[in-house]
């Protein structure tokens, strides 16, 4: 099979030839290890880029229509096309944990204010310049090509108004994030529209909702709140492509929330971290109707694990995961250790040899 063949294979719930693979290396000393132990070209390649790619539609950074509401952020902030403001540090690279955030809307308390925020226009044709094309492209290299819209509504305004304010405005100021949450996802509905209409074969969102020991929201807060804002983003690609898969995000354990978006039509979940969350209790409950993409234990086997700690759980995937298809092996945030690093190539070797059907 094809790559692209292979990850809607798996998201059909039917066996592909091998288990697909989500992995993109950005990381330069771990692409050299890579580079180094394969000499295959076409399972180099497909070690370094897996079966997936990822596009997002265009932005403008540091447009100045956001200046107003930036007064005491620094100027060499970056702010980026919702008008959110993030400064690195100089020395922390790729480095999340040191960044300072400045929010737009922090001010704000009235409704009506947000009316006059610079939202952007989502239909503005440079934002979609050459979109299509890297669909596209993904297509004619035969990998499947997602529709990357994550941080769809919630986390978005973490960036906005900050997780702080925003959880106060869920009891004190309701009507506030009632309109918020409207205008952000109007936004969102003609993304998803766009990028289905484009031609994506998976629509990717997302909301991070959970710590690692349980939801940040209850299930009832989410059913107000947050629900009707995922289902609308998922119709709105589904008018034009019914049968669109959707694969959703969120770090943590989301196990209160899986039925809820399997109800609205997700048909995948990322990460499903083992630390917190079991993925045979996953595919045991929903394994017919929700592909799982990820299960690695980033934290424990990948971090510190020897070369038996990662034999032994990629197995463990293959044997109780795989079956019927409706898995994709992914991992994310990971902390690039030099035992990291080993782990991971021996982990995508084992993808590679041993992640085969039949």
């Amino acid at each position: 099979m094809t790559a692209r063949e292979r990850v809607l294979t798996a998201l059909a719930h039917r066996e592909p030839d091998r288990v697909p693979l989500d992995f993109r290396c950005g990381e330069p000393a771990l692409r050299a290890m890579i580079e180094e132990s394969v000499s295959d070209p076409s399972v180099r390649d497909r070690l370094l880029h897996g079966d997936v790619d990822f596009h997002s539609c265009g932005e403008r950074l540091n447009d100045p229509v956001f200046a107003r509401y930036h007064r005491r952020t620094p100027s060499e902030a970056t702010i980026d096309g919702w008008g959110r403001a993030m400064l690195r540090h100089p020395d922390s690279g790729e480095d999340l944990l040191t960044a300072q955030y400045y929010y737009p809307l922090a001010g704000m308390s009235k409704p009506a204010e947000l009316d006059d925020y610079p939202w952007p226009n989502m239909d503005e044709p440079a934002r979609w310049e050459g979109f299509e094309q890297a669909i596209c492209a993904s297509h004619a290299a035969a990998r499947a090509a997602v529709g990357q819209m994550s941080q769809s509504v919630v986390e978005l305004c973490y960036g906005l108004r900050s997780m702080e304010q925003l959880f106060v405005d869920f009891q004190e100021n309701p009507a506030f994030v009632e309109h918020l949450f409207a205008r952000i996802t109007e936004l969102r509905c003609t993304q998803a529209r766009r990028m289905a209409a484009a031609g994506v074969d998976i629509l990717r969102i997302g909301d991070d909702l959970a710590t690692q020991q349980a939801m940040l929201v209850s299930p009832a807060m989410y059913r107000r709140w947050v629900r009707p804002c995922h289902a609308a983003i998922i119709q709105a690609a589904r008018r034009l492509r019914p049968g669109l898969p959707v694969l959703y995000h969120s770090d943590g354990n989301v196990e209160q929330l899986i039925p809820e978006l399997v109800e609205i039509g997700v048909t995948a979940v990322n990460p499903v971290q083992p630390e917190c969350i079991n993925p045979d209790m996953v595919k045991g409950r929903w394994g017919e109707r929700l592909t799982i993409w990820g299960a690695v234990s980033t934290q424990r086997t990948l971090a510190f694990g020897s070369e038996h700690d990662v034999d032994a759980e990629f197995q463990a995937r293959m044997d109780r995961l795989a079956p019927g298809g409706g898995y994709v092996v992914n991992f994310i945030n990971t902390v690039w250790s030099a035992r990291a690093r080993r782990n991971v190539v021996r982990y995508l070797q084992a993808v590679q040899e041993r992640g085969v059907y039949g």
